[in-house]
């Protein structure tokens, strides 16, 4: 119940025409494939209030992360943008990441593969004194947008 809400709150926040209500786990009966994935632990559909999916809530868990066993929670809309993130389960110590938006307003819009220490135009930037923690967070946020890529996203066009 207490995971359901906070997907819920995140849906809701980074979707807003999805209704309020919105608490639907959709993970076993819709999206089988995410049995065999092993970094995706559910997958959430996000769905206006005409029910027209809008998006998806992927909960991911970020191998690398310092404390260990840390899970995030990334949004994704139907246009294959990131709409947000955030931590279901953070055991880190150090600087608190949850609490620095520019870390987290770097990621949102963007669709590509993301890196850090490198001279490409995705690259994005790390924590001072939380190293692990960002990278682990990238790494996330990278496997979400590779499972969407490749089991999740549907080109305009095209039947699902």
């Amino acid at each position: 119940e207490v995971k359901l809400t906070k997907i819920n709150d995140s849906m809701v926040e980074w979707f807003p025409t999805v209704p309020i209500e919105n608490k639907t786990d959709n993970a076993k009966p819709d999206h089988p494939e995410v049995k065999n994935f092993e970094n995706v632990n559910d997958i959430y559909d996000a769905y206006d209030e005409n029910e027209n999916l809008v998006g998806y809530v992927l909960e991911v868990k970020a191998p690398g992360s310092y404390g260990g066993g840390m899970v995030l929670l990334v949004g994704i809309n139907t246009s294959h943008e990131i709409v947000g993130f955030s931590y279901a389960t953070y055991n880190e110590t150090g600087p608190n990441v949850r609490s620095i938006s520019w870390f987290f307003e770097q990621f949102v819009g963007r669709s590509e593969e993301f890196y850090y220490h490198n001279d490409q135009d995705n690259n994005v930037d790390v924590v001072s004194n939380a190293t692990f923690t960002s990278k682990a967070t990238i790494d996330g946020i990278n496997i979400a947008m590779d499972f969407y890529n490749n089991h999740l996203k549907v080109e305009e066009g095209t039947d699902e």
